[in-house]
């Protein structure tokens, strides 16, 4: 059975891109845009774990991870920002109880995906290697990512050094 993972990002490009690698790599995965859009994804299939940009709009990633931690108490939550102003929110959540991992935008595929696994492996009492081999990148994804790049509009080098 495939490891279900929602990612939440308002920079579509991100929130796909980062969909299409873990799909790749074994993850059955969906992308929301929005904190809004996640509430619906979730309504009709529970992720084994979510990847929740910090700074949303409307309703933010740290509000949304509290509701994923409500509505599903075994989703791992790995938080990514870009944003030094989240320090203040993270510091309020923990005040209330949570505490989340969080990782600095621009993050590599390949550390997000080994991060992913390790998550996942403390959640499920896995071992990391296992869903290391079972997950973790290939020359393929590698080369789905070089591929991606080049072919694109504009935005991408971006995105590439986004994902170095």
């Amino acid at each position: 059975m495939k490891h279900r993972v929602l990612i939440v990002d308002d920079e579509r490009i991100i929130a796909t891109t980062l969909e299409a690698i873990l799909r790749c790599t074994g993850y059955e995965a969906k992308a929301a845009c929005s904190a809004e859009e996640a509430i619906e994804v979730i309504a009709g299939w529970q992720p084994a774990f979510a990847i929740v940009d910090v700074v949303l709009p409307l309703l933010n990633g740290i509000e949304l991870s509290k509701l994923l931690r409500a509505q599903i108490p075994d989703c791992g939550i790995l938080l990514i920002s870009g944003q030094t102003c989240t320090g203040e929110l993270l510091e309020q959540a923990e005040r209330e109880g949570y505490k989340f991992e969080v990782l600095a935008k621009p993050v590599h595929p390949s550390v997000l995906l080994e991060k992913t696994a390790e998550m996942l492996a403390h959640r499920r009492d896995q071992p990391v290697e296992l869903l290391l081999d079972q997950t973790g990148p290939s020359a393929a994804v590698q080369a789905s990512i070089t591929t991606q790049g080049s072919q694109r509009a504009p935005e991408t080098p971006a995105l590439s050094r986004r994902l170095q």
